[in-house]
């Protein structure tokens, strides 16, 4: 994804996805090719973080974040 502040907070870079400079096409290729070189197992790995990432945002899990804050703490909302 491209460096903009969402994808920022989401994307670990090399981690669970790749970050490039936006707007930045050599970048971008940049990231194409280091992709392209990645073994199967760095793949299967780079997969599962971003998996786990995804699921924090599941529509359950996010309503039983907010649901806490409003049992616990109303004055947060």
């Amino acid at each position: 994804g491209s460096d903009n502040e969402g994808n920022k907070e989401l994307i670990q870079d090399g981690k669970n996805g790749f970050i490039f400079k936006n707007g930045d096409s050599r970048d971008l290729a940049r990231i194409l090719e280091k992709i392209k070189k990645l073994s199967q197992k760095e793949i299967n790995l780079l997969q599962k973080n971003a998996r786990k990432t995804a699921e924090k945002f599941k529509w359950n899990k996010l309503i039983d974040k907010l649901e806490g804050v409003i049992n616990n703490n109303p004055k947060d909302i």
